[in-house]
């Protein structure tokens, strides 16, 4: 498994040791109107403006194989150092994704059905989350869709190199969007204190999360309350922690044809 490093504060990611000044180009993967509105591009102007960016953004929020393969002819395109991603689950998930599959060789519907070995080899690549719920920066797995059908593809690789924290790009998201992705983190830590795969250690990052989530998740979603905003993303990223040991459970694995046929969130 990869030595993921977790960032909290912006003055850290000086600290990566990638030559963020230098000539190097990074592939940017982000969302769209919530780029802007977050702050996000501001952030990204800000801390890595200095760098030639190329941006991949405009997929399905439940990201579609036929997304996954045009970003992907568009990181062929040029020789990247590392990959950012800054949005939600879906926008961190297709960034592993392209972060690994960019370096296999063959149709990726045979890696994501299991018929062949996925290797290691990736672009390094940074995750940023907006949002408090998925805790995609924390797992070794992403979510693709195949013609509505949901599969979850794991490989050590696709656990992001570098994660960095925080709660300032949550601070304009409504209340809807921060009950959604609390309940989402709530779900995952509920589901990997009885999975069959955890262990003390999961069960710790659960726990953990769980309390956190109870304590916060009504400020954040009725108050806006920055402090809570600030533990539901310690939970989230413990939340995704849990299920990175333990994985999920049935309910998770239900949720699928629900978000493919009826755009409910999970």
């Amino acid at each position: 498994m990869i030595d993921q490093e977790l960032y909290t504060k912006g003055g850290d990611l000086e600290k990566l040791g990638l030559g963020f000044d230098g000539p190097g180009k990074v592939f940017l993967v982000r969302g769209m109107s919530s780029f802007k509105g977050s702050g996000a591009g501001a952030f990204i102007k800000q801390k890595f403006g200095r760098r030639e960016i190329d941006s991949f953004y405009g997929f399905n929020t439940n990201p579609q194989i036929a997304d996954l393969k045009k970003g992907i002819d568009l990181f062929r395109n040029e020789n990247y150092q590392i990959i950012i991603a800054i949005g939600g689950g879906s926008v961190i998930d297709m960034a592993k994704l392209i972060s690994v599959f960019a370096h296999q060789s063959g149709d990726i519907e045979n890696y994501v059905l299991g018929n062949k070995k996925i290797s290691d080899k990736k672009t390094p690549l940074l995750a940023i989350p907006t949002t408090a719920g998925s805790g995609a920066e924390a797992t070794h797995f992403s979510v693709l869709y195949i013609d509505k059908n949901k599969y979850s593809v794991a490989c050590n690789a696709l656990l992001p190199n570098y994660v960095y924290l925080t709660s300032e790009f949550s601070k304009n998201a409504g209340p809807y969007l921060t009950a959604c992705a609390g309940i989402d983190a709530f779900s995952q830590a509920i589901e990997s204190v009885w999975s069959v795969l955890g262990n003390n250690e999961s069960l710790k990052y659960a726990l953990e999360a769980i309390s956190i989530i109870w304590d916060n998740l009504h400020k954040a979603v009725h108050l806006n309350s920055t402090g809570a905003k600030k533990q539901m993303a310690i939970a989230s990223n413990l939340a995704g922690k849990a299920i990175n040991i333990s994985k999920t459970t049935a309910p998770h694995a239900l949720s699928y044809s629900f978000t493919s046929y009826y755009s409910i969130p999970h």
